[in-house]
Parts: C-alpha cells; sequence; structure tokens
C-alpha cells in the first residue's frame, strides 16, 4: 500500500511569490524599524521609571 501524502510532502510548495534578496532585506528592515519605532515611542513603565530616577541621583549623569 503506497502512501501519497508522504510523497506530497517532499515536494516544494509552489506559489506564485518571488522575493529578491535585497526586496527581502527592505521589508525586514522596514518592519523592524516600525517595531522598535513604537518600542521607543512607549512610555517607561513607573517601576523602571522609578528605578532611573533613583539610579540618575545616586550616578548624576
Amino acid at each position: 500500500m503506497q502512501n501519497s501524502n508522504s510523497d506530497d510532502r517532499k515536494q516544494p510548495i509552489q506559489n506564485s511569490l518571488s522575493l529578491g534578496q535585497e526586496q527581502v532585506a527592505v521589508f525586514i528592515g522596514h518592519s523592524l524599524r516600525s517595531l522598535y519605532g513604537e518600542v521607543l515611542a512607549a512610555d517607561l513603565p513607573e517601576h523602571l521609571e522609578a528605578l532611573v530616577l533613583e539610579l540618575e541621583a545616586k550616578y548624576p549623569p
């Protein structure tokens, strides 16, 4: 008895999307800039802000 499902899984999935390495790098770069931009724009949590103030008082910049 031959299992055709196991043969199907060995074949690469075909799709019409074909991106070059440069396009992939641009996409990843844009995604990372967007993600980290949101992180940097977010408010610092209160417990971390208190810690920063404590450290700045102890070790002035």
